[in-house]
Order: structure tokens, then sequence, then C-alpha cells
């Protein structure tokens, strides 16, 4: 069917009250059809003349230009908005933006998947709104019910389920083109500095004429977050007879690791994975800045089962990314005292403590960046076997040996004994090096780490 568009056509009654106009850009498609043969009566909506509704529509217009010249006027003196455009578009009727409709948060179709749509975008955006050079095009650095994020954000399509940070979006193909985006450093912010004017330290620029997304304006490099100390201690791994590079492990403390060893690997014959020894390792770290400014120098402790960030077997701690977007890829730590996240109850090991060391982070010399936070030296080995022997006896046997090293599996003193031999036989099998090492302090806090 042919189609005119020389007057302005009502809708079919049967599909409700809907304006096709295309010189206003109106929300109408292709299942409307319109005949220059349609019928006189077809120009009535909903009892109101033709003439009557452009009379109301005009008279609306204007009020909203009005509006808009007076909205524009008053914010003047602190903030640009890109006034000349939003005006030109109310007033000429431009596709960009409809009359009728809110220009920041319209009913245009949101745009598709941005840019870094998963990771934390609230450094590289300096802050949330709109963020073309780190967020592309028409995407903006929001988080899911933050009442302080800009107005962009209002007509954003946020992810579900909801992330515990800002990250990239996609807006409205208007809330875009308006939004302002921040830029830093102008004349008039200078001015104000100095005590020149009462404006605030921000100015604004909007999306050119031509639809291209603005530059994005210098940025003053923020103020530098403290750093983290760096730490030197003993860390410890039950471990068979294979050799591998450290990384995306867990291991222990003395007590932690004998925990283990008692909870998890014995008393069995043969031991549980072929165990046959416990590893010493010195472990160099340094916490990243956004870690430390938290209080903290490790993060969550997370479980790794060949080779893979598994989070825990026990609790729902959420993806593994959600820390190493958020903090870097930093050791995690927690102390068995504190039930969190395993062991769930006290233990006959009460001093344990259990780490895990993402691969990631591993680097030759430590300083807190992202992927360079922890590196470790090897520092001798004692076999299981030889110091099975420190304790004689018949309570438990395998494999022709016979030991009451195991004896009182979940005795306390037994348990205390138990550290103490495998300590001694460390020292002396290497006299040359430190007994032990200050460990730091297991500093995870639970509350507020995820905020």
């Amino acid at each position: 069917m042919s189609q005119s568009w020389t007057q302005m056509p009502t809708t079919d009654p049967e599909k409700g009250d809907k304006l096709l106009d295309e010189k206003n850009g109106g929300g109408g498609g292709d299942d409307e059809e319109w005949s220059e043969s349609d019928s006189s009566e077809d120009y009535f909506l909903r009892g109101v003349t033709y003439q009557g509704r452009m009379a109301l529509i005009g008279g609306v217009s204007a009020g909203a230009v009005v509006l808009g010249v007076l909205l524009v006027s008053y914010l003047a003196p602190n903030l640009s908005f890109g006034a000349a455009q939003a005006t030109a578009a109310l007033s000429s009727g431009s596709d960009k933006v409809d009359a009728g409709d809110p220009v920041l948060v319209g009913e245009e179709e949101l745009l598709g998947a941005s840019s870094n749509s998963s990771l934390d975008c609230w450094t590289p955006c300096n802050g949330a709104g709109n963020c073309p050079g780190y967020c592309g095009v028409q995407s903006a650095c929001c988080r899911t019910g933050d009442m302080l994020d800009p107005p962009i954000c209002a007509g954003a399509k946020l992810p579900s389920p909801p992330l515990p940070y800002h990250t990239c979006v996609a807006v409205s193909q208007a809330a875009a083109a308006y939004s302002p985006t921040p830029t830093f450093l102008t004349k008039e912010a200078t001015q104000a500095a100095a005590g020149e004017l009462s404006s605030p330290f921000w100015s604004f620029s909007s999306a050119s004429d031509d639809g291209a997304a603005p530059a994005l304006a210098p940025f003053p490099a923020p103020a530098p977050l403290p750093l983290a100390p760096v730490f030197k201690f003993y860390v410890y791994r039950a471990q068979n007879d294979n050799e591998y590079p450290l990384g995306n492990v867990n291991v222990a403390n003395m007590p932690g690791v004998m925990w283990y060893l008692n909870n998890e690997v014995m008393p069995r014959c043969p031991k549980r994975y072929h165990i046959s020894r416990i590893k010493r390792m010195v472990i160099t770290m340094q916490a990243t800045p956004e870690l430390y400014a938290k209080g903290m120098n490790f993060g969550v402790r997370y479980s790794f089962d060949a080779g893979k960030c598994t989070g825990s077997n026990i609790r729902w701690l959420g993806a593994c990314d959600l820390t190493w977007n958020k903090y870097g890829y930093v050791p995690g730590c927690n102390n068995f005292k504190d039930h969190y996240p395993y062991p769930l109850i006290d233990t006959e090991y009460p001093n344990g403590i259990w780490y895990s060391l993402p691969v990631e982070g591993r680097c030759d010399n430590p300083n807190g960046t992202a992927n360079c936070t922890w590196s470790y030296q090897e520092a001798g080995e004692i076999s299981l076997s030889d110091l099975e022997m420190e304790d004689p006896g018949h309570a438990w046997c395998c494999e022709g040996n016979c030991t009451n090293f195991w004896w009182d599996h979940w005795g306390s003193q037994k348990c205390q004994k138990r550290v103490a031999l495998a300590m001694d036989m460390f020292a002396k099998k290497y006299p040359d090096m430190p007994l032990d090492m200050p460990t730091p302090p297991c500093d995870f806090i639970h509350d507020g780490y995820w905020d």
C-alpha cells in the first residue's frame, strides 16, 4: 500500500493512541500503514479533531521550549550543558529528541554491550557518569542502586544480577548525546580555585552536532593511595613428590598445614593424594594500594582446586574476579578462629592460618601493582616418613612403618606436639636458615570488603 505523509494521520482506533509524524521523529513503525484514500473520519482522535489536536500539540511544544530555555538559563551560571544543541533540538523537532519525551531517560532502545562491561570502571572513569573513553560510545559508568550516580545512569541497562561495584553499561542515545562529560582544569575552575568565581570545579561538554562523542578532557592525577608494607614470611604446603611452580594453590602456616594433614589426609594408608612431604617457602608480598586503603594486606582466602580458583566449597563467595577486578591479584588469608570462610568451627589448631596465592599476582619483585603482589623462594622440606619416626610406636602402621605420631588424633596437647616436632626437624635440617620468620597478621575483614 502506498504511503503518504503530506497530512498528519491519526492512529488506527484498534491500535491505540500513537502519533506518526516523520518530521518530528515519532514512535511509529512499519506496522502502521496510511493511504491517501483514507476517509476524513480517520482524522479524528478520540473525539478530538485534527486541527484541535495540532493546536494542543503546538501549545505543549511551545511550553516545552519555554521550560527548556528557563531550565538552561537557571543552570547556566554553574553548568554548561550544551544548551545550544538541546534548545535547537527542542525547537526544531530534530529526530534526536522528542519534545514530549524526557531527554535523559527517553524511550529509545538502549544500545548494545559496552566495552569493559564486567570490570570496575570507577578509577579509569574518575567516578560515575558518561565515560566514552573507557566504556565506549553511548555508555556510562554506573552501579545498581547507587542514588548518587548522575542522571545518565537512570536510563542505563544495569547488569542482572547486580554487581557490587560500578561497571560500564549501555545507555539510551539521547542520554548519551546530552549527558555532560566532566572536564577539569578549565579557566573557570582555575579562577574558582583562586576565589575569583563561586562556580564549582566542573564544566561540562556534550556530544557535537554531528553525533560524534566528545573527546575526553584531561583529568588531573588523583592523589596517590598509600603504599602497603612489604612482608617476608614462611608458608608451608603438604605435597606429593611432583614438582611444579607455586601459584594458584593454597598454603598455610605450620599449625594450618598440620590441621590439614590431621583432617583430610590421615590416618589413611596410603596417604591421601600420595602426600609425602611438607615443603617450606619464603613469601614476599605487598598488597595493592586499593586493598591497603581498606585497612587490609590480605584479601579473602579462596580455594584452589586443580589450579583453578573455585571460591569456597563451604560458603558462597561469588566469582573470584570480584576480588581480582577490585583489588588486583592479592594473596588471601583466613584465621581458623574467625571461622570464615573455613573451618566453620573451632579446631585443635586455633592458631592455624590458610592462604591463597593467585598465580597472576606472582612476579620477581612485588611492588603492589595489580599483577605483582607476591613472590616466593624455596626454603627446604621434610618428609612425612622421617617426621613420623620422631614419635615411634605402634599406634598406626602403613607399608611396614609404624608410629605414634598420629595417635590421639584430636588431643590438643598432642596437636601442639606435632607442630613442635615439625618445626624442630626443619631447624635441625636447615641450621643456617631462620627457625621462623615474623608472620604478618592475617588482617582480612569480611565486613566492608565487598563494598
